[in-house]
């Protein structure tokens, strides 16, 4: 019986040897199957007990952040591809110009367009655009109704003040091309133009 304590230190001594190497080939064995692993670990002084490795589970609110931050980013990617992919609405002035059809849109044929010095629209629904034009091939008042395909004919009506007249569509527009003559003969620094454009159902 005297040797009794000795064959019981050996067996600790042998558990404590095993242990590590039990525990990783036990964590290699989950790594590579993902299965809870049984091994023997040391409980206590020369105290030993079966142990299952599993996986360890995260906390709850890190799930649920991790899901917030997953729909958040999917949201930002649909947002950022809608306001690629919808075109930008009119803005102001742009709405002033297709109210009384001198939209570039209207005219894309044109390949060229005149931006307004000014664009509104008044009380009884007139849109009133002006535009200031040079006395060259590409500013000019014979360039402004090419672009805009206005073949009505001239009227003056002041000795530096020419009218058109047209239709665009239902829209009744008006054309007044007022020079600023230079001291040439017969030629003009610029010139304003101001359209005025009304609908034909409008009183």
């Amino acid at each position: 019986m005297g040797g009794l304590p000795d064959a019981n230190r050996d067996v600790a001594a042998r558990l404590a040897a095993y242990a590590p190497n039990g525990e990783a080939q036990a964590l290699a064995e989950y790594e590579r199957t993902g299965k809870p692993v049984k091994f023997v670990q040391q409980t206590g002084r020369q105290g030993w007990t079966a142990a299952v490795l599993t996986r360890p589970r995260r906390p709850r609110w890190l799930v649920w952040f991790l899901a917030l931050c997953s729909v958040w980013t999917l949201g930002a990617i649909v947002w950022a591809a809608a306001a690629l992919l919808t075109p930008a609405g009119d803005g102001p002035e742009e709405a002033v110009e297709r109210r009384a059809g001198m939209h570039h849109d209207q005219h894309a044929s044109a390949g060229r367009y005149y931006v307004p010095t000014y664009a509104e629209v008044e009380k009884d629904g007139t849109a009133v655009l002006r535009y200031e034009v040079g006395d060259s091939q590409d500013s000019s008042v014979e360039d402004f109704l090419r672009t805009y395909g206005i073949t009505a004919e001239p009227k003056r009506t002041g000795p530096s003040e020419v009218t058109y007249c047209d239709r665009f569509g239902d829209v009744r527009r008006t054309f007044t091309a007022t020079y600023n003559p230079s001291p040439e003969p017969g030629g003009y620094d610029y010139a304003r133009i101001t359209v005025t454009a009304r609908g034909t159902d409008a009183s």
